[in-house]
């Protein structure tokens, strides 16, 4: 990873950091609340719009990365990633253009809310 070349996240956020010292806060009000920390904090459904998006693809896999594709809804878009490959990749797509209730509905669907939730 220190020598992987992808923008000014990975080498200032990650890639300068090699080898220095973490401090943990002594004050437990400068610490993290540990129950934004536990995984059920993490989102249960992540919506890109591919739709002018630089590198879709990119951005695809970090977030195959970060969390299940099924758990990811794509608004696929005309000339950016076929549906095939979105079948085949895992993910939940929807073309567009698609109103908006639609992907609220597409969001519940894939929740398992219902439509009081």
């Amino acid at each position: 990873m220190l020598s992987e070349i992808d923008g000014p996240m990975l080498k200032h956020g990650l890639q300068e950091f090699d080898g220095a010292a973490l401090l943990v806060p002594s004050r437990q009000s400068l610490k993290p609340d540990r129950r934004s920390l536990e995984e059920r904090s993490k989102p249960q459904l992540i919506v890109v719009d591919l739709q002018g998006l630089p590198q879709p693809e990119k951005v695809l896999g970090d977030l195959q990365m970060l969390m299940p594709p099924g758990r990811v809804l794509v608004l696929s878009a005309l000339g950016t990633i076929e549906d095939q490959e979105l079948d085949r990749l895992g993910f939940r797509h929807v073309k567009r253009p698609i109103a908006v209730a639609d992907v609220v509905a597409t969001v519940r669907n894939a929740m398992g809310c219902s439509r009081g939730q």
